[in-house]
């Protein structure tokens, strides 16, 4: 596999893009090329008695099937750093 190289982030659309943390994903599907992802957090269960957390939605990423492969490249490359820090 070929290394990745991300494109530079003009530094002009980091205070118009929104940043959501996730800690994983709660669904996906795919229809007409399209790839669906719903990425979602751990919240607080704040239903009386209630002895786990919750699971709630956060962003729904939305990845038309030709670009697919440079966004898994792009998690993939991720992940590799990652893993050579530890």
């Amino acid at each position: 596999m070929q290394d990745y190289e991300a494109p530079q982030i003009r530094t002009d659309w980091t205070n118009r893009v929104p940043t959501h943390l996730v800690d994983g994903v709660l669904g996906h599907s795919v229809a007409n090329g399209v790839y669906r992802v719903i990425f979602g957090e751990v919240a607080f269960n704040e239903e009386p008695g209630a002895m786990m957390p919750k699971y709630q939605p956060v962003v729904s990423l939305g990845i038309p099937s030709s670009s697919l492969p440079s966004v898994i490249a792009f998690l993939q490359a991720l992940v590799d750093y990652e893993n050579a820090q530890k």
